[in-house]
């Protein structure tokens, strides 16, 4: 700008309006990108979050309470970010106008330092939201394998079953010697043969 002449203020106000439009449109460009990036990436979130519901049988209503406050908070994040996109837009139509009832040259680099500004402060509102999500995503992560009735397994717990319709055992009195047992371990199975069994509470060997 600085290396450019004319020789009236309306001539320097017709060199300037392709600039200001440039920058709007880089700016809009910009925003568009922004907000179909942080879009897919909150989308794919809820996938994950999603996908990983349908490997859990049970508890399905606890599953689906999470599910509904993901999306609830997805919604309130992403009205949160175009709000802040529209009144970013807004302050920047403002200072447009006024762009043109003042000096060119003054008024663009000034206009230049609020663009510069505000998009520090759009990335820095992106980074938070994205921190929210991945904290939000963390904390429903842990809670779903909280919930999981496989992850005893890893504490040295087992589920035995009957074969062959896998109904699961909780009491010595449900089996006889010789049927049939399924053992599921954290990493693997057991298949045995029931060779007696006692009812006095105490563990007996199969």
């Amino acid at each position: 700008v600085s290396d450019l002449r004319a020789p009236t203020p309306s001539a320097a106000a017709e060199l300037v309006v392709p600039v200001k439009e440039e920058l709007m449109h880089r700016r809009n460009l910009l925003l568009k990108q922004l907000q179909a990036r942080f879009g897919q990436y909150l989308r794919n979130r809820l996938n994950i979050i999603r996908n990983l519901t349908k490997h859990l049988t049970n508890p399905r209503k606890r599953l689906d309470d999470l599910a509904l406050r993901l999306d609830d908070g997805l919604m309130r994040l992403t009205r949160s970010f175009k709000q802040s996109v529209l009144q970013n837009q807004q302050q920047l139509f403002w200072l447009s106008e006024r762009l043109k009832k003042s000096s060119p040259r003054h008024r663009i680099s000034t206009l230049r330092d609020f663009v510069s500004h505000r998009k520090e402060k759009l990335l820095q509102l992106m980074d938070t939201l994205i921190n929210i999500n991945r904290l939000t995503v963390k904390e429903s992560n842990g809670r779903l394998n909280a919930l999981n009735p496989l992850s005893v397994l890893d504490r040295g717990f087992s589920i035995t079953r009957t074969l062959p319709d896998k109904a699961i055992i909780t009491d010595a009195n449900t089996v006889s010697p010789g049927q049939l047992l399924e053992i599921l371990l954290a990493r693997g199975t057991l298949t045995c043969r029931v060779e007696k069994e006692k009812f006095d509470g105490k563990k007996d060997d199969i």
